[in-house]
């Protein structure tokens, strides 16, 4: 199917001393031709672009793993961090705690979440257990 628009994501993951995993991100739309007179909310620039970035390391043989997620939108000053706590409990059970938290202006993807963060917790049980080495 013909499509007005270009998306692309250009990524780069890299482990920094051999302990903090990193991956950045960068997606960018850009829209074209017939599309690049579409009106869509907060959408109205020709070019949008969002830039992440997730952070994440291991303690005691990776059985306590902390990360943490920011996510950005350029074009519109919107942004969510979400810092998560894996705890591998055995082999095939892990427990999470985190949480989402988002600001930005009303009308945009996270901004209309402002107000509603979460905090969650998870219990994950896998029947082919992992193992906790890297």
């Amino acid at each position: 199917m013909r499509s007005d628009t270009l998306d692309y994501l250009l990524s780069l993951d890299y482990t920094v001393f051999g302990k903090l995993d990193t991956t950045g991100q960068l997606t960018q739309k850009i829209l074209m031709g017939s599309a690049a007179v579409i009106h869509r909310g907060a959408v109205e620039d020709r070019v949008t672009s969002a830039v992440s970035l997730r952070l994440a390391t291991g303690f005691f043989e990776n059985t306590l793993n902390p990360s943490i997620l920011v996510a950005v939108n350029v074009n519109c000053s919107d942004y969510r961090i979400s810092p998560r706590l894996d705890y591998l409990l055995t082999g095939a059970l892990t427990l999470t705690v985190g949480a989402d938290v988002f600001a930005g202006p009303p009308q945009t993807l996270y901004g209309q979440f402002a107000h509603k963060g979460r905090a969650y917790v998870e219990v994950e049980y896998r029947f082919a257990p992992r193992h906790r080495g890297r």
